[in-house]
């Protein structure tokens, strides 16, 4: 599986005046280098074209201008309109039909759910920032009615009761603490046979302090809460929920992991960085190296979960 090392090794080399080579991206190591901010030649002006009214205050942050330039507008992963359709395609959506969406984040997956499908889809994101930043995107994208972005608390999770015909969850229950009680409320808030479809990163085997697994963690910027396969199975069943599909996706999300970082190095030598970002661009590359190593090491999984209610809970 590819490594993103020598992306940060050329980098550094880039950012000391080295022109940005076609095979930025290339793997052979798996050593994590750091980007230097040293002294060397000045890099052109990073760019990130923004739409004409974009005033919330996210954009002012310099990480979510990196993550947006490495994977595009509206999303802080690896994960576009194509891989959206793949993922909702078991739940046959339609235009009568109204989705919860959540971990929004910048919404680009809620506003690609309701472009695929026609569903009114709202978008729930805990982060206020984040989610003010989404909604004047959904707004800017005419999206305002059909995509809109409204925060929300995942420990305390209120959600109207048999509101939505489908749930999508994209990596929404890592950092949460009550993660039972989430299911809960999203098992009453589906109608019957409503639709579940999970992404989440979850631990392999019983062993919790496994290295690879610490060293994560330590690179989040939130406190992870990480459950097991196993245990999450059992917490959806006792929700109510009819398990469907359990699927291990780790390789399909190492491969656009590396995709998305490969396209990002070839666009350098012709837009280039500004210094100001260098450090945000470190982290950023930092952080998606330490998820491929912990998904490398088997210690944890990116799971696909599909989920049915089909009766109301006795």
């Amino acid at each position: 599986m590819a490594k993103l090392a020598p992306l940060a090794r050329k980098l550094r080399g880039w950012w000391n005046g080295n022109a940005a080579p076609a095979d930025a991206a290339a793997p052979d190591s798996d050593a994590a280098d750091s980007a230097s901010g040293g002294a060397g030649k000045s890099a052109m002006p990073f760019s990130l074209p923004l739409p004409d009214g974009r005033k919330a205050q996210i954009w002012a942050d310099p990480r979510i201008r990196v993550v947006e330039r490495v994977f595009g507008m509206g999303f802080l992963g690896p994960n576009n309109e194509a891989w959206a359709e793949q993922l909702i395609k078991p739940m046959i959506l339609d235009s009568k039909m109204s989705v919860m969406h959540l971990s929004a984040g910048l919404g680009g997956i809620t506003r690609a759910i309701h472009k695929i499908s026609g569903s009114w889809v709202t978008g729930y994101e805990s982060s206020p920032q984040l989610a003010a930043g989404a909604m004047e995107l959904s707004n800017l994208a005419s999206m305002a009615k059909k995509a809109p972005i409204v925060g929300y608390n995942p420990e305390e999770p209120e959600f109207k009761a048999e509101s939505c015909n489908a749930i999508v969850a994209t990596k929404a229950f890592a950092a949460v603490n009550n993660k039972q009680a989430l299911y809960n409320a999203m098992f009453n808030a589906l109608r019957i046979d409503g639709h579940v479809m999970m992404t989440e990163y979850l631990r392999k085997g019983s062993d919790a302090a496994a290295p690879a697994i610490v060293e994560w963690i330590k690179a989040e910027p939130r406190p992870i809460e990480l459950a097991s396969a196993e245990e999450t199975g059992a917490a959806l069943k006792r929700a109510g929920f009819d398990m469907r599909v359990m699927e291990d996706v780790s390789e399909d999300l190492q491969r656009r992991i590396a995709a998305s970082w490969a396209a990002f190095a070839r666009t350098l030598a012709e837009v280039g960085l500004d210094r100001g970002l260098v450090g945000s661009l470190t982290d950023e590359l930092a952080l998606w190296m330490a998820r491929t190593r912990v998904l490398e090491s088997g210690a944890v999984a990116s799971y696909r979960i599909h989920a049915i209610k089909n009766k109301r809970k006795a």
